[in-house]
């Protein structure tokens, strides 16, 4: 686990729907050091809600790094599932 790339990633995802007019929160996870960064803006329609529960693609600082790449309809790498 690495606490630090969650905050980090959580602060990138914040800052964007912020400046998307959104308000956001980080919802606290009782059973390990990582959340749920909730954003909404109030007074519009249910689907202007937004939640990225959690930043779960933060890798650990000393695991290898396997780069995005995309070969025709393929994609491989960090964060590609299937």
């Amino acid at each position: 686990m690495n606490p630090e790339g969650v905050t980090q990633v959580g602060k990138i995802f914040a800052k964007e729907f912020e400046s998307a007019r959104f308000e956001v929160r980080w919802i606290p996870h009782s059973k390990s050091s990582r959340g749920h960064l909730f954003a909404e803006r109030k007074g519009v329609k249910e689907s202007d809600s937004a939640d990225r529960t959690p930043p779960d693609t933060v890798f650990e600082k000393e695991s290898a790094f396997s780069p995005f790449t995309k070969k025709g309809t393929r994609a491989t790498g960090q964060g590609v599932t299937i």
